[in-house]
């Protein structure tokens, strides 16, 4: 995996701030234990960076559980599988489905 360093604009804190407002939007009506930002956001570290300081602050120790640092860098994340996420999981669909197909056959 090839990375490198993207340059810091104010852009990204906005960018951030929008992922932020997503994931407290989620976080306050679906209650989910982890939020994967992927899509291409999750390349840039001052993005998820942001987002995790801004949706602490907007939360507002409103969740207990996520009113730390630690907890927040592991609720909020990028994909484990990095870019090739969305294909490995498209890839694992269909295989799901083919044997499911086979299985009713």
């Amino acid at each position: 995996v090839q990375t490198c360093a993207l340059p810091i604009y104010p852009l990204w804190d906005l960018v951030g701030d929008y992922v932020a407002q997503l994931a407290m939007s989620l976080s306050l009506t679906t209650s989910p234990k982890r939020i994967i930002i992927g899509g291409g956001v999750e390349s840039n570290p001052q993005v998820l960076e942001s987002a995790r300081a801004l949706l602490h602050k907007k939360l507002g120790g409103y969740l207990p559980d996520l009113d730390n640092a630690q907890t927040m860098d592991c609720y909020l994340v990028a994909p484990s599988l990095g870019p090739q996420s969305g294909v490995l999981g498209a890839i694992a669909l269909a295989q799901s489905a083919a044997a499911q197909k086979d299985a009713h056959s």
